[in-house]
């Protein structure tokens, strides 16, 4: 099964569009809904499509500041088994000083993070910002959580964009995201 949620009109349309092109696979279920994850999360959740025995895998691509702490702490709890949802989290490395900042109603960045603790970020580079979401994440008890930065093509090297925040409980799954990302960037190691 699969759960695709998009808030804006225009990006919803085109998650419509692109499932219209889709073949349909026996025994694939897809469920989509143009609604905000961190309230549909309880929905998805509580369909029972996911058990405790169930591979999962929760890809939280936000622009900036859009997934609640609670959503993430939600996804990583909700299975009682010996493995959680294994979470695959973009970290805005590369503007989150911008989103802070530019941030008027401070409850959003609340919700973000959990509390106001993001306000320790202000006064610390880029990329220990995203080290301090690795660790956050670490503390949801996963066997293995690792950080992987991104850089903008176009920018060169030297500029991290992004980092993709990887935690699981599976064994074999590091091995496997190691290789992704060597394959994406020609070369590299996770941090």
């Amino acid at each position: 099964s699969f759960f695709l949620c998009e808030i804006g009109k225009s990006p919803y349309e085109s998650l419509q569009s692109m499932l219209a092109g889709q073949p349909a696979i026996r025994g694939r279920q897809i469920k989509h809904g143009r609604a905000d994850f961190n309230q549909w999360v309880d929905e998805v959740l509580a369909a029972g499509t996911i058990k405790d025995t169930t591979a999962c895998f929760a890809l939280l691509d936000q622009r900036s500041t859009e997934c609640h702490w609670d959503t993430v702490k939600k996804l990583a709890a909700h299975k009682q088994g010996d493995t959680k949802i294994e979470l695959f989290y973009f970290f805005p490395t590369g503007w989150v000083h911008r989103a802070l900042s530019e941030t008027k109603d401070k409850s959003i960045l609340n919700a973000w993070w959990g509390d106001d603790s993001w306000r320790q970020m202000e006064s610390v580079g880029q990329d220990q910002a995203a080290g301090m979401c690795l660790r956050r994440i670490q503390s949801l008890g996963y066997k293995d959580v690792k950080s992987w930065p991104i850089s903008a093509r176009e920018l060169g090297e030297g500029r991290t964009m992004y980092h993709m925040i990887h935690a699981t409980d599976h064994l074999e799954a590091p091995k496997l995201m190691f290789r992704a990302y060597r394959n994406l960037i020609g070369t590299g190691s996770g941090g």
